[in-house]
């Protein structure tokens, strides 16, 4: 009973999001800074279905799930580090799953941008294996959930918003933590906006 709630934050998540989006233009400069800033207006349209959420259930969720966050050892895979996100402060442990499955979704993506990067990986090949991959890892979390007869704890109407928002933290986290990181998250918001 207590591992799963239900509530209404959608405005709450809005304003999360919207915050997220401003710090990462404000941050966020130079040519990327400039792209950034010519698709505020659609970053924003994108989000905003936050703020239309109506009841949705919550579970405790990782917060800051990415494939650098697991660990192959002899049973299979481990997830680590339930330190939450570094870019946000307080918020509630409580969140829907699709949060969760929106920030390890974009972390394919991120590898994709790793591989073109820092192994001249193909383009369009690895932004292909992203795709692929990000919609196998969509049905087995979706099979997964149906096997457990917990279907309704995923709202995917969420995941793209939170999926923007995600990559907004990115930028804010390369800005503050790590600058050479923006790469990968701008390679992503670009390959999913093109001109």
């Amino acid at each position: 009973p207590d591992a799963v709630r239900t509530a209404h934050p959608g405005a709450e998540w809005l304003a999360r999001a919207e915050k997220a989006l401003g710090e990462a233009l404000e941050l966020t400069g130079g040519e990327d800074g400039a792209w950034l800033a010519e698709r505020a207006v659609e970053l924003s349209r994108r989000i905003a279905p936050l703020g239309r959420v109506g009841a949705t259930p919550l579970i405790r969720i990782h917060a800051d799930l990415h494939v650098g966050q697991t660990l192959r050892w002899r049973d299979g895979y481990a997830v680590i580090d339930f330190d939450g996100n570094p870019t946000v402060t307080g918020a509630d442990p409580f969140q829907p799953a699709a949060r969760d499955l929106a920030q390890l979704s974009t972390s394919l993506e991120h590898v994709a941008q790793v591989a073109i990067m820092r192994r001249d990986a193909d383009p369009a090949g690895a932004i292909l294996w992203a795709s692929t991959a990000r919609e196998t890892l969509a049905s087995a979390y979706r099979d997964r959930l149906a096997a457990r007869d917990m279907s309704a704890l995923l709202d995917e109407s969420l995941l793209g918003p939170l999926e923007i928002e995600q990559e907004c933290r990115e930028l804010i986290y390369a800005t503050r933590h790590l600058p050479r990181w923006r790469y990968a998250p701008m390679g992503v918001l670009r390959s999913r906006f093109p001109r």
